[in-house]
């Protein structure tokens, strides 16, 4: 007796699936079923069906990213350069793009064998393109794509942009490997070549994270006035591990103190965090 009934108890709780959480519907998700495997599922909300999903998820993300473009993104760095003591420094800039070319043509071959070895393991894990592409927010508001090697699911942004989080579920196990030891960025020599990006300066953000950041922290535009690097005061001072406000605090002091000195001293730690894998996620 106690058998049947254990048994019937098993079947019944693997039978259960997800309510939704707006309107009770039975969305047929199973309550077991892991949250990275699910859809219409929304962190710190709960499960939704399609419908309200649909209705206000989808709708409410579209409404938030209707005015972002360059021109928003520039009109707000007017508004907030005051809040950064930024001046030109061309013979610092002349400097930096000069080593940003000659880096790029030394790094080229090793970069490139790199790419293509991990480039074949990514997709025998996760069939796709190796390459993600991206667009981020540049210098002055510009919109730039950047190419990364793919750490994550194809369906990663599925449920719309976010940092990653410590042991996030969407990064494959090759990807934790090539984002400990910042393997996924060998492709952005590439943007750092053609000039869109520099070897050093602030990490560029997507377009809706860039907005949202900027709301909950007004002048994080700030980091716009330059031009966006492979690594920066704030990668090398806790990386992944900052909070926004954190990020935008440090890569203020490189806006305004950047020069040969913090240049070098940047270099020298990204160097050493590549081999650490300090602030990876």
């Amino acid at each position: 007796m106690n058998g049947k009934q254990e048994k019937k108890d098993i079947h019944l709780f693997t039978d259960a699936t997800e309510k939704c959480v707006i309107c009770g519907k039975d969305t047929g998700i199973p309550v077991d079923l892991d949250i990275s495997l699910r859809t219409s599922y929304i962190e710190g909300a709960g499960q939704l069906c399609i419908d309200c999903y649909k209705d206000l998820y989808v709708s409410k993300r579209k409404n938030f990213e209707s005015d972002i473009n360059e021109e928003y993104f520039y009109n707000q760095i007017q508004n907030f350069k005051h809040t950064v003591n930024y001046e030109n420094k061309y013979i610092y800039e002349a400097f930096k793009r000069l080593i940003d070319l000659l880096f790029c043509v030394v790094a080229a071959i090793p970069s490139l064998v790199l790419v293509a070895v991990f480039s074949a393991i990514i997709v025998l894990e996760s069939p796709g393109n190796p390459i993600f592409s991206q667009i981020r927010v540049g210098k002055n508001g510009k919109f730039i794509k950047i190419h990364k090697l793919r750490s994550m699911r194809q369906d990663a942004e599925a449920n719309g942009q976010k940092w990653a989080d410590k042991e996030d579920p969407r990064i494959t196990k090759v990807g934790k490997f090539i984002r400990k030891f910042r393997i996924d960025e060998l492709p952005q020599l590439v943007d750092v070549f053609i000039g869109k990006m520099s070897l050093i300066g602030p990490r560029p953000e997507v377009p809706n994270l860039t907005k949202r950041f900027n709301l909950e922290n007004p002048g994080f535009v700030s980091r716009l006035l330059v031009t966006p690097g492979l690594s920066g005061w704030a990668q090398v001072h806790g990386g992944y591990d900052l909070t926004p406000k954190e990020k935008w605090k440090l890569d203020n002091i490189y806006i305004e103190e950047r020069g040969f000195k913090m240049y070098f001293k940047i270099f020298y730690l990204t160097i050493k965090t590549v081999f650490t894998g300090d602030g990876a996620r």
